[in-house]
């Protein structure tokens, strides 16, 4: 509540300072709280990297919008100067819809038999540790090397809402990974939740209505149908269309700024959309191309139907060619950390290139990717026409072009889809804007089928949007950890490690056994580990996997056949890779198990943590003191005996010699 009421309280001074409040209080409050996130995020970047921040552009963005709204409408003020504590006030509705969503995410983690919370899915472990090197190198990275810093530079990924993270942990000093979750997440989705109420509110609907249908609109992600979601085609696209947003946040940052442009769309602003829409792949890259592709073709609509000239229409398409080349340029510019040979950005890059001779698969696939886009989304259109098709029909020329952006955003997504196949991640060139533009098209029809509509249609719209949520959410009530992914530790374990863990070093490592491995992403060694429960009791720490050497023939394996060039890849960047790889190259070949002693004994390892699956290899034996293993998940804490080499900091700045 306290970060809401300050960015709130920043953002508004500022647009009251520049005269640019708008006269729509509910647009006022959702600009007010993205205006003061932005400035504290990407002030405090500015801060630790000495300038050397992707997020650099992105308040000169939110200013020329800021900017364009203030000259479209002149100074303005809101419509009130003290705005009344009651329930219709938008300030009044920010505490409420953040309480809730608050206590939502904490419920989704609540354990009833422990005085513990489950651990959350292993992504919101690794994103919460990526803090480390924002806060303590000043480096954007989503590399967590911490022995050999020459393999550290600048990388692109989503780092908007890590560094709001990075601040909140460096204020609250609590753990990184219980920060994003529970703080960070919460913050931004109740953000969110007043853009979908801001657009509702340009229909003039039923105020009393507005926190209902925008809290409802937060789970208007694709529907995961029972059965028709486990045919293995449906099941297989899940990730690009489905997850609600309070359960799955990762994608809130894309939904501020989606928000943000179709509400400028909406008021004919095309200049400040093209600028809100510029500022997406800054605060996540992975929609560059889609985001790029859609403002040029929306401009290009604009123009031949002489709804903008030429000049605008370029106006509109400027500022996102300028962020492309911003960002070209800054990540071009960073030195490339080393590489051993045969690896590097063009080597990776060339492995994911589909050939000419794909070009059915590739078509096959885009196609695909729209059909299983209808098949989760298809609720919520048969709801938009239960509500009245003539209304559809009807639209404002304004809306048939915010679905022609929207379209085009679907079929360009597509291609991409299709186009980076043989990238793990390729699912995400698609998901990561579709999915916060299809919730944000909902908002816009559900808005115009609700124009001037009788009550009883706003029971139907919110009894629609709790029955599609419903369905897609109803794991939640029969295999809550299941669906979440989250892992449950004993208390007697939790309280045993709490106790031992602050007192170690900073560098540990763990081992996952072979069968462990089900595919090439388990393979990342910074986001896929065990021990994740160490998030709970410390927050300045190391992880390095023992295991993926061990694994063997990895081009033949079924498991990470398709994607071995990129399962090598991954087993690369694991800092015991690189050690042995140094080893070799000074001409010490070791066997693989005194290679693992070397490296612990070297390197200040204090702690590692095993699966239920995985033996500690007999080297490493004689180093432990004390064991203490979990009853419910079968991990396995291993604390060492003091190293003779205790690490200074988790990440060095300063390379040593191989």
């Amino acid at each position: 509540m306290v970060t809401l009421l300050t960015a709130y309280g920043v953002g508004h001074a500022g647009l009251r300072l520049g005269r640019m409040v708008p006269a729509d209080r509910f647009f006022a409050l959702f600009l007010s709280l993205l205006t003061g996130l932005t400035i504290g995020v990407v002030g405090y970047a500015l801060l630790k990297t000495r300038g050397v921040t992707v997020l650099l552009p992105l308040p000169l963005l939110l200013l020329g919008v800021l900017l364009a709204l203030r000259r479209a409408t002149g100074p303005v003020e809101s419509e009130q100067k003290i705005i009344p504590v009651s329930i219709l006030s938008p300030l009044a509705l920010l505490l409420p819809l953040g309480l809730a969503i608050f206590a939502v995410r904490y419920l989704l983690l609540y354990d009833v038999t422990s005085e513990f919370l489950l651990t959350p899915f292993q992504d919101y472990v690794y994103y919460g540790r990526l803090t480390q090197p924002l806060n303590v190198a000043g480096i954007e990275t989503n590399v967590l090397e911490a022995v050999y810093p020459q393999f550290l530079t600048e990388n692109p990924y989503h780092y908007f809402e890590i560094w709001l993270n990075a601040l909140l942990v460096r204020v609250t000093n609590l753990p990184a990974a219980w920060c994003l979750y529970l703080g960070t997440y919460s913050v931004l989705i109740t953000v969110v939740g007043t853009g979908f109420i801001a657009i509702l509110a340009q229909f003039q609907l039923d105020r009393r209505w507005l926190p209902v249908l925008g809290a409802l609109l937060l789970t208007a992600t694709g529907t995961c149908w029972p059965v028709v979601s486990d045919i293995p085609f449906v099941h297989n696209g899940g990730l690009m269309a489905s997850g609600l947003l309070p359960v799955l946040p990762k994608l809130a940052p894309v939904y501020l700024f989606v928000l943000l442009a179709m509400l400028l769309l909406l008021r004919r602003q095309y200049v400040a959309t093209g600028m809100a829409m510029a500022a997406m792949p800054l605060v996540f890259v992975s929609t560059t191309p889609v985001v790029g592709l859609g403002a040029a073709t929306l401009a290009l609509g604009l123009w031949l139907s002489h709804q903008l000239s030429i000049g605008k229409a370029l106006a509109m398409v400027v500022p996102i060619l300028l962020v492309c080349l911003f960002i070209a340029g800054f990540y071009g510019l960073q030195p490339e950390p080393y590489q051993f040979p045969g690896t590097g950005r063009g080597f990776t890059l060339a492995t994911i290139i589909p050939r000419t001779d794909e070009v059915r698969l590739l078509i096959n696939i885009g196609i695909g990717a729209l059909i299983v886009f209808g098949i989760y989304y298809g609720g919520y259109l048969a709801l938009l026409l239960a509500l009245g098709a003539h209304r559809l029909l009807q639209i404002e020329r304004q809306h048939v072009v915010l679905l022609g952006w929207f379209g085009s955003c679907l079929v360009w997504a597509a291609l991409m889809r299709a186009f980076g196949s043989h990238f793990l991640d390729s699912f995400q060139f698609f998901s990561n804007i579709i999915v916060p533009a299809a919730a944000t098209v909902v908002a816009v029809l559900l808005g115009a089928a609700l124009a001037n509509a009788p009550q009883r249609r706003y029971v139907v719209a919110a009894a629609g949007l709790l029955l599609l949520a419903g369905i897609n959410g109803y794991k939640l009530f029969i295999d809550r950890q299941g669906m979440l992914e989250t892992t449950r530790y004993s208390p007697a374990f939790l309280r045993q490690v709490g106790r031992v863990l602050p007192g170690l070093g900073s560098r540990g490592a763990y081992i996952w056994a072979n069968a462990d491995y089900e595919n090439a992403f388990m393979l990342s060694p910074d986001s896929y580990t065990c021990g994740n429960y160490v998030s709970n009791f410390k927050n300045n720490y190391a992880f390095t996997t023992l295991s993926p050497l061990n694994l063997e023939n990895r081009s033949t394996d079924p498991r990470f056949r398709r994607d071995s060039v990129q399962a090598e890849q991954a087993v690369r960047k694991s800092t015991f890779y690189r050690f042995y790889r140094f080893e070799q190259m000074a001409g010490r070949v070791l066997p693989l198990d005194s290679a693992k002693y070397q490296f612990v004994v070297q390197h200040g390892i204090s702690f590692i943590c095993t699966s239920r699956r995985a033996r500690l290899p007999t080297t490493l034996r004689p180093l432990v003191r004390a064991t203490y293993t979990d009853a419910y998940s079968g991990e396995a804490l291993h604390v060492l005996r003091a190293p003779a080499k205790e690490s200074i900091s988790v990440y060095p700045m300063s390379a040593e010699a191989p």
